[in-house]
Formats: structure tokens, sequence, C-alpha cells
């Protein structure tokens, strides 16, 4: 899911400010040579100091330029995520919706490729049968008049959810798994470290219950 737009501090300041502290007390000491002025050395202590300080805030802004999602944006309201390997009608997403207690103005149904009987090896036939149940579902859902759109999503679950939300920012994620391929859904798809990740809450069903 598109986070925001974060202030990236680069590499080279840091590294400018070491050869900054570098020259700062190679000159400072060269000059307690040449002078013999004990007060540069007060001064030399300071400036490292000072130049120290500087290294230690760019550290931590690069740390917490590279932290987690905790800031994104929430999605635009109304919009849910609904994956099945098999072609669903309108009523069945809107009962999938509903049992979740998800929101139904848009709607992206995203079918894995290959998840289905031959496991994780993907080929043309799985393709196409992914397509199939995307364009399927999605002509179902429009002519019913909601707000549709399809994907054909990664054979591994957890992946497809993540990409879709990438494409599709949603609140809810719904998965109608059929019976044979709930042992899959279970080792591929940890609902809460999707929601961690993504913030989105991950509900799994079981096609028999729409």
């Amino acid at each position: 899911m598109p986070g925001p737009a974060r202030h990236r501090t680069s590499e080279p300041t840091t590294i400018v400010l070491a050869l900054g502290a570098v020259a700062v007390l190679v000159i400072c000491v060269i000059g307690i040579i040449e002078t013999g002025d004990a007060w540069l050395a007060v001064v030399t202590v300071v400036a490292l100091a000072l130049i120290g300080l500087a290294i230690v805030a760019n550290l931590r802004a690069v740390i917490s330029d590279t932290g987690g999602a905790a800031g994104a944006a929430p999605p635009p309201p109304g919009r849910s995520v609904v994956m099945c390997t098999a072609p669903l009608t309108a009523e069945q997403v809107l009962t999938a919706l509903g049992s979740a207690g998800a929101e139904h103005g848009s709607v992206m149904f995203v079918a894995p490729e290959g998840l289905g009987g031959r496991g994780l090896m993907v080929d043309e036939r799985d393709y196409a049968s992914a397509r199939r149940a995307e364009t399927t579902t999605v002509a179902a859902l429009r002519k019913a008049g909601i707000n549709a759109a399809g994907h054909v999503g990664d054979r591994n679950p957890a992946h497809a959810i993540r990409d879709a939300l990438d494409l599709f920012p949603a609140a809810k994620v719904v998965v109608v798994a059929q019976a044979a391929e709930l042992d899959l859904y279970r080792e591929h798809v940890d609902c809460d470290d999707l929601q961690r990740r993504t913030g989105a809450d991950v509900r799994v069903l079981t096609a028999t219950v729409l």
C-alpha cells in the first residue's frame, strides 16, 4: 500500500560530517603544536561534540525513514478486496463481504493463478482459469451496479493480497477458500502478519458459507 512521502537523509551527509570531524581534529592538533594555546583544545572538543551530535541526528533520521508503514494514510472508504480461485456471482461476493463486515462501494476481485489442485505450479491453463474467474466475477459485479475491478494474482496468496492492496488500497480483504484450498491458505496466509504489513483486515471464509 502506498505510504506518505518521506524525507530521505542520504549517506553522503554522514560521510561529509565524519570528514569534517577529522579535518577539525587535524587542524586543531597542528594549531596546538605550533602555538601551544590550551584554548584550542577546548575548541576542538566542542567542535567534535557538535559534529558528533549532528551525525547521531542524521543516523536517527535514516533509521526513522526506513521504519514500517505505521504512518501510512488510510485507504479510501468503501473499498474491499475479494480473493477466490473460482468465479463468484455478485450475490456471493456481497454475502462474503457482509460476513466480514466489509463495504462494497468499490471491489477489487483477485484470482490467484496456480493455487488450485495443481498446487503452486503455474502454466497457461492456470492463468486461463484465473483470468476466467476474474473476468466472470467482475462482469457479474458490474452488471449488479457495483464498481468493480479485477486482477490475476500471484500463486502465493499472501503475495497476491499485498500486490492487490498496492494497486487498490482497501481496509478489508476477504478470501473465499474452496474446501481443497484451506490447507494452502493456512500455510501461506497469516492474517495478523498481513494486517501489520498492510493495515488491512484480512479474513478467510470457506466457500460453503456463501
